[in-house]
């Protein structure tokens, strides 16, 4: 059986919100969590705790007050929620729609410089974001658990190991932080998942890192989001469609509701290099929602008949971001969903990470 695993980084912008968060995050929200009750999916909402905890802090208890009464009502409805995890978040200051703060600990694994300081503060985040999840969703839902995680900015690395054996520690059974070839270098992040295992899924495991599957079962369990690599011949038809999108965009009035920070160009670069590089060297493109649903029909199915032979079941992830989505994107989502069940019939299946957690455990592959 191929499970698809639709999700949506449950997040502000980072740079700055141009409008207020009901409008930022809740309203698209709630029209994608309709929009997937009209397609029959179940979607998993990977929640920015760190965000949601912040706010509180500050005294600024509306936009968390909306948000955990969206999460409730999704959970309540069929849907998932689990944890996504931005530390910067910690320490920031909020003012204006704009938000201060310490551009080098962005990712998890630069918590602290020092390895048993960061393992400590790592361990703690994903215990505290676990535990504020169970606070939240289990007036409605007294079975729930957390046990899955995805990392800010796919943000697994650098000090995987010890992110893993933290995830393992807290009680996480499921990571889906791995983009598959993707390579991201910006002011504040910096992966590299170029040499993680070809597989469909794989155990991850403190010893062996991201570089090959652990030996044995029973450690935290990857499901990544499907991607694929293509030449530029491969992509320029995608590239005019994302081009034409953006012009009916403009034409219709539709503006952006903020800024990523992720954005940022590194000092080093420059537009040129950009754009040669597009042209002359292959791109990963993955299952992030935007407006051409034939391109992610193409990476979907070029990545399951690359893993067709991969014995067992086939787990991936398609993800998406509330906060840049908008009537296109829906649109994109129900072309998505139609070719990919006209395509694959009843050997697919739509589920949420925690029915995927249950299969796992159903299985016998983990002691969790």
């Amino acid at each position: 059986m191929i499970y698809i695993l639709y999700s949506a980084d449950y997040e502000l912008f980072f740079g700055k919100n141009f409008v207020p968060e009901s409008e930022v995050l809740i309203r698209p929200t709630g029209e994608l969590l309709g929009t997937c009750d009209e397609l029959g999916i179940r979607t998993t909402l990977f929640v920015d705790t760190c965000c949601l905890k912040r706010y509180r802090e500050l005294g600024l208890t509306g936009f968390p007050d909306l948000a955990e009464d969206q999460i409730r009502a999704a959970v309540a409805g069929g849907h998932d929620a689990q944890s996504h995890l931005h530390p910067h978040w910690f320490h920031a200051g909020i003012h204006d729609g704009g938000y201060g703060f310490d551009a080098s600990r962005f990712l998890l694994g630069r918590s602290s410089e020092n390895p048993a300081e960061c393992t400590k503060l790592v361990s703690g985040y994903l215990g505290e974001s676990r535990r504020y999840l169970e606070g939240v969703i289990r007036p409605v839902d007294a079975s729930y658990r957390c046990m899955s995680f995805r990392a800010g900015g796919y943000g697994l690395q650098p000090n995987e190991h010890l992110i893993i054996q933290a995830l393992r520690d807290t009680g996480y059974l499921i990571d889906s932080s791995i983009v598959p070839g993707l390579v991201s270098k910006t002011d504040v992040n910096e992966i590299d998942y170029r040499g993680v295992p070809r597989q469909a899924n794989y155990w991850l495991s403190a010893r062996t890192g991201l570089a090959a599957s652990a030996e044995n079962p029973g450690s935290v369990f990857e499901i990544p989001v499907a991607s694929w690599k293509f030449s530029f011949p491969g992509r320029w038809p995608h590239l005019v469609r994302l081009r034409l999108g953006n012009i009916r965009r403009k034409r219709a009035g539709v503006t952006p509701r903020g800024i990523p920070i992720q954005g940022f160009r590194r000092q080093d670069e420059n537009a040129m290099g950009d754009f040669l590089r597009k042209i002359f060297v292959p791109q990963v493109d993955y299952l992030d929602l935007h407006v051409d649903p034939f391109h992610l029909f193409e990476v979907t199915r070029k990545y399951l008949a690359y893993h067709a032979g991969s014995p067992g079941d086939i787990f991936f992830s398609f993800n998406m971001h509330p906060k840049v989505l908008g009537k296109q994107n829906f649109e994109a989502l129900r072309t998505y969903h139609r070719l990919l069940t006209g395509h694959y019939g009843d050997s697919l299946r739509s589920i949420t990470f925690r029915e995927a957690g249950n299969l796992i455990r159903k299985d016998g592959q983990t002691g969790a």
